[in-house]
């Protein structure tokens, strides 16, 4: 099966499986982290409401999450069994579903040509808020490649096209990995680790 991460989250499994060849944990059971179940529904709601938009709102957040040190210990505890990027990639999940969220209160707007200068403004105030002053940084560099799209008219609610690709991402094929899709610079929000899965 070819998929366009390294990594895969069955919800109805509840299995985390990824490409480490790891024949001793092939995959890894999720059934006692339902925040990483609930991360998932809440990305598959994202998936269903944009299209392929959230495809790379995922990736955009997930490059901003890798500046992230959530749980050491947890990770610590982890990576000793499963290795450090592995360990990561699933314990950041949940942080990125959120980033992925937030973004998406924005580009939902964006899309539909509603987005005006001063709303884009007071999202980023409340994102910042919501996020943490560590974020800022990355949401303006956000922002800047997410400018308002201009249009004749805002659309009307519920009419936001599935199909709708708009500068950063006008082409997101069902191949590329998030590290391809992202239109932030991963280098200086970037872990320790070189790639989030190895």
């Amino acid at each position: 099966m070819m998929v366009a991460d390294p990594w895969h989250l069955c919800a109805r499994h509840a299995r985390w499986s990824d490409n480490s060849r790891d024949p001793q944990t092939p995959w890894i059971d999720v059934a006692d982290w339902p925040q990483i179940l609930a991360a998932e529904r809440q990305r598959v709601a994202m998936v269903r409401c944009l299209g392929r938009t959230a495809r790379a709102l995922f990736a955009d957040a997930r490059t901003m999450s890798r500046a992230e040190s959530s749980a050491p210990d947890r990770l610590r505890v982890m990576a000793d069994r499963l290795g450090e990027a592995r360990a990561a990639s699933l314990l950041l999940y949940p942080h990125t579903v959120r980033i992925a969220r937030v973004l998406a209160q924005a580009e939902r707007r964006r899309l539909g040509r509603e987005l005006t200068a001063d709303s884009y403004e007071g999202w980023f105030a409340r994102s910042s808020q919501e996020l943490g002053p560590r974020y800022r940084g990355v949401l303006r560099r956000w922002m800047e490649c997410h400018k308002p799209v201009p249009g004749p008219e805002p659309r009307r609610r519920g009419e936001l096209g599935r199909a709708v690709l708009v500068a950063p991402h006008t082409r997101i094929a069902p191949l590329d990995s998030t590290q391809q899709l992202s239109c932030l610079p991963s280098g200086p929000v970037a872990s320790p680790f070189d790639r989030p899965f190895l």
